[in-house]
């Protein structure tokens, strides 16, 4: 064989592998960035299993971006409502919510409307991450709402000296969070912003000795041990689809969610009822008006400061009020706890209660603030119990005031209703028909 066909031979097994390299490359190329349209073309329009088109809240909300006066503003693609007259009311977990903002990966800041409960920051840490406050909220609290739509989302602890001189240097994460300073100020218009409330609520960020709080809309300062209104707030993330409303506290923004009991209705007879927990498949409900529109009063007891069964309002719910009810048959056994609150929210649970009627802990999230002037089971120094009075309180317990109780139910029962207050979660029996 000549020289000239060895050359020949060796450059057809050479043109050969280029050519299969190249081949295998363009396959792998096209695969690479067909993948790659497919991911990006289904996360920027995701489509339902029948092929419906998915539309983003994050997208609905942005449409109404303003320059001027109240409303939606664009801030280096974060998307924050100002001022007071904004429609940004959301609802989740059968509780409304204000939306703060769109963030850049558009996910979604929300905080809760009214209080879920009054508490203490801590007892003596103003650090938001090493709270007591802090754990109650991402765990009592998260456990009771969460689902798939939830994310945890950053924020920043820094002490701040000077709400004009915030800096953000240490951040953490977390699935719930409070307020910042910053989204306070940053949700101000011409001095006036939606999240001006009565009284006074946490805020995130401390100084040094003191925490940040918001008392009557103007930035104040509290000891952490000092009792106030606690706003969780929460981020929906970057692909929660629209459902409906326009986002006027008439008609808020709805989304699909996993179905979650926490705070949703049950209507038992002619009782309303507002679930607080969930724990497997008992529900724990609370009133939702006081007993007997206040017709009926009750001291918590002569003796002690302690709810109990023996005597006082505990005897009095479990013997007399238990045999009007119509459903009792229903009831299951249910606890309460009945320790005492010494700004670590744990101490609450060192010792409970358990009947067919309880009433609530300073722990338990309060729905109604209308509903006034009742006993909670949490005791206070020697003589005094907690009371919920438009504010929570300490008072003499062997004072006559307003009934409000709490049931539990096995959620299995609840065969009727979509838990709205419209139309509530019934049992279907012959109690209820």
């Amino acid at each position: 064989m000549s020289k000239r066909s060895k050359e020949k031979k060796k450059m057809n097994k050479l043109e050969f592998g280029f050519t299969i390299f190249s081949l295998i490359f363009l396959i792998g190329f096209s695969c690479f960035y067909a993948y790659r349209l497919f991911y990006y073309k289904n996360k920027l329009a995701p489509k339902t299993d029948d092929g419906k088109k998915i539309v983003l809240l994050s997208d609905i909300i942005k449409e109404k971006v303003t320059t001027t006066n109240d409303g939606l503003y664009n801030e280096e693609n974060n998307f924050i409502f100002k001022g007071n007259k904004v429609n940004n009311y959301i609802q989740y977990a059968n509780m409304l919510f204000r939306i703060v903002k769109v963030n850049k990966d558009n996910s979604i800041d929300i905080v809760l409307d009214e209080p879920i409960n009054y508490l203490s920051y801590d007892l003596e840490k103003t650090n938001y991450y090493e709270s007591n406050l802090r754990k109650y909220l991402n765990e009592d609290f998260y456990n009771n709402i969460s689902s798939n739509l939830l994310i945890k989302s950053p924020y920043c602890i820094d002490s701040i000296k000077d709400p004009n001189k915030i800096t953000c240097n240490n951040i953490k994460v977390d699935a719930v969070k409070l307020l910042s300073v910053s989204d306070y100020l940053n949700s101000k218009k011409d001095g006036i912003s939606y999240l001006t409330n009565e009284g006074t609520s946490w805020l995130l960020n401390n100084n040094t000795e003191s925490v940040y709080s918001l008392t009557n809309g103007n930035l104040s300062y509290s000891k952490p041990n000092e009792i106030h209104q606690v706003k969780p707030v929460i981020t929906l993330n970057n692909l929660i689809s629209y459902k409906e409303g326009d986002g006027s506290q008439e008609n808020p923004y709805t989304i699909d969610t996993d179905k979650i009991y926490f705070a949703s209705y049950v209507k038992l007879d002619n009782d309303l009822y507002r679930v607080y927990e969930t724990k497997d498949n008992i529900l724990k409900l609370q009133l939702e008006f006081i007993y007997k529109n206040g017709d009926i009063k009750n001291e918590l007891s002569k003796t002690t400061n302690t709810f109990t069964n023996e005597e006082g309002l505990g005897n009095y719910l479990n013997t007399t009020v238990y045999n009007t009810l119509t459903y009792k048959d229903l009831l299951e056994e249910c606890e309460t706890y009945t320790g005492e609150y010494n700004s670590n929210y744990e101490n609450v649970k060192n010792t409970s209660i358990k009947n067919k009627i309880v009433i609530n802990n300073i722990l338990d999230p309060i729905f109604n603030k209308e509903k006034n002037n009742y006993y909670l089971s949490t005791p206070y120094e020697t003589d005094k119990s907690y009371i919920f009075n438009e504010e929570l309180y300490p008072t003499k317990a062997n004072i006559v005031r307003n009934i409000s109780f709490s049931i539990c139910i096995d959620k299995n029962k609840l065969t009727k209703g979509k838990g709205t207050k419209e139309e509530p979660y019934t049992v279907v029996n012959e109690v209820q028909e």
